[in-house]
Order: structure tokens, then sequence, then C-alpha cells
């Protein structure tokens, strides 16, 4: 059955405030499968399409094979039409000890299915919960080149189960990054609105040409036929669309309390804490030794020390924390005349790695705060 024979549905109609009739066969698709719009916007031994560079890749029985464009087949395709048959209503997570490499095969040395306890499958779990993991911090994460980012060295996802409407019985598993989370979610809320099940409809997922790095856009295209519909229904609680979504590796008898969760917050909590303390009378006794190094030089006025340097002339205000560049002598007058010190090129460099720290921790107090 191709997606000729399916049933139109305007894209626009979804969009207005009127009601929408949904077919009877599938409103017993949701009595029987139960999805609503919340899944997906809480949100092995099985084919996984991969979005890596802007291509659809499917990976099956360890080949990896890019799907063609049908109206070109010698260009990739930029986007596919698929039934979402299940989605997670939770945030997965992986992480990858070192560089992953795009496209490898390696499994990850620790994921979660659940969003909180790390997968009894995994392959060296890095701690009790997601929540005390230090590689679930925002800034925990390293660029290629060895330097810090401001992200976290865990990866967030929401796992999807699509099919292709021609083979329902051919469920792949789909990652959707925490890029198309928003696009996502407003596909879902989209839909829920016109009370229409995300796996009652064959939904085109296309690459947003704007977005340097994979970002997904959703559109119907059309709803399902009877057939298809029961096709989706035996598929959803089937054990290979579980597994696709991670709910087989979900061990709720051993979820953590609320009272668990309060504590690994708390302590998260202090330690970003303790940590802003470190560095923040590392900050001031930098800022001592760098006057002290001053005075014993006997550059005691900034207008000296400017005539010293060379171009690009660096500076700090230390009651601000604000720091910059000034190109010319000229620029950098009317910076000191404001307050600011000129430095040396290591002072600044150590200044601003403070701040960015210093940054990254408030961010963690606050994420711990909110979690608490």
């Amino acid at each position: 059955m191709s997606n000729t024979d399916l049933i139109p549905l305007d894209f626009n109609a979804l969009s207005t405030s009127g009601a929408f009739e949904v077919p009877e066969h599938l409103r017993k698709l949701a009595e029987v499968t139960g999805v609503n719009a919340a899944d997906m916007v809480m949100g092995g031994g099985f084919p996984v399409m991969s979005i890596k560079g802007k291509n659809w890749t499917l990976k099956r029985d360890g080949e990896a094979k890019i799907q063609m464009n049908p109206l070109d087949p010698n260009s990739p395709a930029s986007a596919i039409e698929v039934v979402i048959v299940r989605a997670s209503n939770v945030v997965t997570k992986t992480y990858y000890q070192g560089s992953y490499t795009d496209g490898s095969e390696d499994k990850p040395t620790c994921f979660s299915n659940d969003g909180q306890l790390p997968s009894k499958d995994s392959a060296q779990r890095q701690a009790a919960s997601c929540a005390e993991c230090p590689w679930n911090q925002w800034g925990s994460r390293q660029n290629a080149d060895g330097t810090k980012s401001d992200g976290k060295a865990c990866q967030d996802n929401k796992r999807l189960a699509i099919a292709a409407a021609s083979a329902i019985n051919d469920p792949i598993m789909l990652r959707i990054p925490p890029s198309s989370f928003r696009a996502m979610t407003s596909y879902a809320n989209l839909l829920g609105r016109k009370n229409i099940p995300y796996n009652a409809v064959v939904t085109k997922l296309r690459f947003n040409p704007e977005a340097p790095t994979p970002e997904l856009m959703f559109e119907p295209v059309g709803l399902l036929q009877p057939a298809q519909a029961e096709a989706v229904a035996e598929q959803y609680d089937s054990p290979l669309v579980q597994e696709i979504v991670g709910l087989l590796d979900i061990d709720r008898a051993n979820m953590p309390t609320d009272a668990e969760k309060a504590a690994a917050a708390a302590s998260a909590h202090t330690s970003a804490m303790a940590r802003a303390e470190q560095e923040t009378a590392a900050a001031g006794a930098m800022a001592q030794a760098e006057a002290t190094a001053t005075a014993a030089e006997g550059v005691t006025d900034p207008r000296a020390m400017l005539a010293s340097v060379t171009n690009p002339i660096y500076w700090v205000h230390m009651e601000s924390h604000e720091c910059g560049v000034a190109p010319t002598p000229a620029e950098a007058q009317v910076i000191i005349d404001s307050g600011c010190r000129v430095v040396d090129k290591a002072f600044y460099d150590r200044f601003v790695a403070v701040k960015a720290a210093a940054a990254q921790n408030k961010k963690a107090e606050a994420d711990a705060a909110a979690a608490a």
C-alpha cells in the first residue's frame, strides 16, 4: 500500500480552531494503543535510522545505507515519510567514554532508557542514578580538540519506533536529538488539539535547511487506512517496538524515590556551591597576584602600562567582571578611563576561564535548585 492510498489530510486545517472529525477506525486505534500527544512531548537487534550529516542512513544487520531521493536516485533524500508507531515519553541518555566517531557502530559506555537510572545492559555504569552522574552535568562535555564545552557529555534524546506506511511490521528506531524536541512538541500538540493519535498519521520528517546541524521538522501527510491502523495496533505493544523505545529495559521497581531524587539534587547543589567558592577564591588570589606583580614592576598607573604594551590590548574590570580586547591604544585609553585595567594575555586568558567556569557552576546550581 503506497502513500497515495492514504486518507487526505489538510495540514492547514489542523492549525485552525475548529473541530476535526477523526475517522472511526482511527478512534479505535487510539483506544487500543492509548497514545496521546503527551507521549511525544515528554519526550541492538533492530534497524536504526541515523540522521548524522543530514543524511537519512538506515543501519540494518551491520550494514549502513543512505536513503536516496525516489525522484532523483543519484541524490540523498532530504525527507522521509513514516508512521510513528510508538514514541517514548521520557528522555533517554547515551554516554561514550572518550570521543565518539561519527557513524561508529560501537556501543555506548553507559546509557539510560528512562533518563533516571543507567541501563542494566550498560558496558560500564557511570553512577547509581543519572541525576548524580558527573557526565550528565552541564560543562562536562569536551570538544574534539580537547577544550571544554558548555554541553553535557551524556547526550539526551527521545526514541521513536517508526515504519514505512507500506511496512508497518518492520519498525525502525529513530533517535530525536534535543535540537528537534521543540518541533516535535509543536507537532504533537498540533495533532493533540484535533484528537488525532500521532500513530494514525503518516508524518513527513525533513531537515531544517537553516540549521547548521541535523534538526528535524514534522509535517502530516495523510491519515492511515483501516488495514494500516490495524497493523499499527498490532505492533504498538510488540516486544520489538517496546525494545526500540526502551520499555523492556526500564526497571520500575528500582526507580529512585522522591526522597532519593531530592538527596541527589541536594548533593549536586552542594558540589556546585563548593566548586564556585573554590573558583571565586582562585580568582581573588589571581587578581591579588597580578596587582602585586604590577606594583613590584613599578607600574602603578594604568596609562603607564598602556604605554608599555603592544596591540592588541587586553583589559578587565575587576568589579563588574567585564573583559575584552581593545584593538588600538586610543580605544584602550577610553576603557581605562572607565576604571578598567590593562593586563597581559596570560592573565586575560585565566580571567576568561574562571569567568566561564563560574557561569557554568551558576547554571548547575540553578538546575539543581529546580530539580529539588
